[in-house]
């Protein structure tokens, strides 16, 4: 199931980078966002089949067991659910090994028993978030039902084939068709004339020459620059590529808080949140600015709703094969250059260089998006650093020395945030970690774990072969630095000092324990320091039991 390779997913990379992906596996992606959005939209996108697919896709084995058998009935009493674990317990009980003594297999079945409950409720759990599924009171007993709007869209999926020819894409008839050429007789035959034409046509060149179709080699490494230029944007160095961009992505670039202007106004500079982003995986930064754009959606005058789909249904289809826009609504049509300025998908220019918006091509990165970090469709890794066949171009030596082997600008201008740089090769940069150089990057916003984690991230593959990736030299340095700059700690706070005898003050002092307010106190000097915020409560017991 999907649980294993989400272990394996982990499990090759150092520990202090598995916590990196478990972590993102649940905390924000376009999952989590559907469970954000208010009930009558996401009943709205149920009703398109591509988000029941990715949905469906993203859940549990279980769940989707769930699904399957919920999928034809009006409502279950959830009794009767619960009643199907024990039947499964019972069939293990018999693949138990006969010899062993009884109490054995009774503390295992009790385990396998724990296991499986408790599979099935995450897996329940998961469709109530999702709101596929709802309980139902009636005649006292509890109904487990299926939401109507994803039941019907997905029953339909089921079902049949000829009901892909009632939903409006060309990228399913299509996909059907180049697999099996008997779809045309399948359609239904109002859909003709008109639609059919340029299609047969177009099916025609393919069978000339595929070179409709693209590489997917080439579409990765069209994705990643369109991304590092996103990123070379964000550092500032971009300016020679500026003007690629459509308004709509500086704008939110901007909105999206990773950069601001500065004081004189002329300038845009990173912010802190820009620093954090730009260490992320790929993925993940897609995504940010994505929600971001869902977010601004309504003032471009666009359809939420249809973005989100639009997204999952390129989830599904082939990387590298050309696509017709003409089927989509006007909002994914407007959607399509910011696509592509991102590097979701790739729109073909003409020989003049104008973009032609008639087709569209999705990149590996589009798959990404809509598929969970335990799933291996892993693309696009850690930002632009997949040169050829390895991941890592950074060695760190134990003289916080630092070797980068790279001559792409975007990952220099990162490596130059926390190291200083000493000299530049064609294929290699050679760079200290200093005190100076790490505090900057932590005036800057930017933690010590993230510095380590972009260093073992990109760590050179000799490097990852290591325990630890980074000496511990080096890390733990790294860190103390930044305590360094955690020593003192403010708080506002009042200052006793007409005490007469330290029994008083120890007695106002364990008070102020009580409450919860003291902060440090002199015996010597008769004084007690507490909060500034308890200070009314502490003149009061002052005033009360010390002052007769």
């Amino acid at each position: 199931g999907s649980s294993s390779s989400s272990h394996h997913h982990s499990s090759n990379h150092s520990d202090g980078t598995k916590s990196i992906h478990s972590g993102l596996d649940y905390t924000d992606n376009i999952f989590t966002y559907l469970l954000s959005l208010p009930t009558d939209q996401l009943d709205v996108l149920y009703d398109h089949m591509w988000t029941c697919k990715a949905v469906f896709r993203f859940l549990p084995d279980i769940a989707k067991q769930y699904i399957m058998r919920l999928l034809f009935c009006e409502g279950i009493p959830v009794k009767q659910i619960l009643l199907d674990i024990p039947k499964k317990i019972n069939i293990l009980s018999q693949s138990f090994d006969s010899k062993k003594t009884l109490s054995t297999i009774d503390q295992e079945q009790q385990v396998a028993l724990k296991e499986i409950q408790d599979a099935h409720q995450i897996a329940f759990a998961k469709l109530r978030d999702y709101r596929i599924v709802h309980e139902v009171q009636s005649q006292g007993e509890t109904f487990v039902v299926m939401n109507p709007h994803f039941q019907k869209t997905f029953r339909q999926l089921v079902t049949s084939v000829s009901a892909t020819a009632q939903i409006p894409t060309t990228h399913h008839k299509k996909k059907k068709k180049e697999k099996e050429p008997k779809g045309d007789e399948q359609q239904q035959p109002q859909q003709q004339e008109g639609v059919e034409e340029p299609k047969k046509k177009k099916r025609k060149k393919k069978k000339k020459s595929s070179s409709s179709d693209l590489e997917s080699e080439f579409l990765q490494e069209y994705s990643r620059r369109k991304w590092e230029n996103v990123l070379l944007y964000l550092v500032g160095t971009a300016t020679e590529t500026e003007q690629i961009f459509s308004d709509n992505v500086k704008q939110l670039l901007k909105y999206s808080q990773l950069i601001k202007k500065s004081h004189n106004q002329s300038i845009l500079r990173i912010t802190n949140e820009g620093f954090q982003f730009l260490l992320q995986e790929t993925k993940v930064q897609v995504w940010k600015l994505l929600k971001q754009y869902l977010e601004t959606c309504s003032e471009r005058n666009q359809n939420k709703n249809e973005i989100l789909n639009f997204i999952f249904e390129l989830g599904f289809l082939e990387i590298g094969k050309e696509y017709s826009s003409t089927d989509l609504t006007e909002t994914q049509q407007s959607v399509l250059a910011d696509f592509n300025d991102l590097g979701i998908i790739y729109l073909p220019k003409d020989k003049k260089k104008r973009i032609k918006f008639k087709y569209y091509y999705p990149t590996p990165l589009s798959s990404s998006l809509t598929v969970s970090l335990s799933t291996s469709y892993d693309l696009v890794s850690s930002f632009g650093t997949q040169n050829e066949s390895t991941n890592g171009f950074i060695i760190v030596e134990t003289n916080y020395r630092v070797y980068a082997y790279t001559s792409s600008p975007l990952q220099i201008a990162l490596l130059s945030l926390f190291i200083f740089p000493e000299y530049r090769l064609p294929n290699m940069v050679v760079g200290l970690i200093t005190r100076a150089s790490i505090r900057e990057a932590l005036k800057n916003g930017i933690s010590a774990h993230q510095i380590l984690q972009f260093l073992r991230l990109n760590a050179h593959p000799v490097l990852k072969q290591k325990k630890p990736v980074i000496p511990d030299t080096v890390s733990d340095q790294i860190l103390l630095w930044e305590k360094e700059r955690d020593r003192i700690k403010k708080t506002s706070s009042v200052l006793y000092d007409k005490f007469t005898s330290v029994p008083d003050l120890n007695r106002t002092a364990e008070y102020a324990k009580a409450i919860g307010a003291y902060l440090w106190k002199s015996e010597e000097k008769l004084i007690l320091v507490c909060k500034k915020d308890n200070h009314k409560q502490i003149k009061e017991f002052i005033q009360q039991n010390i002052n007769h």
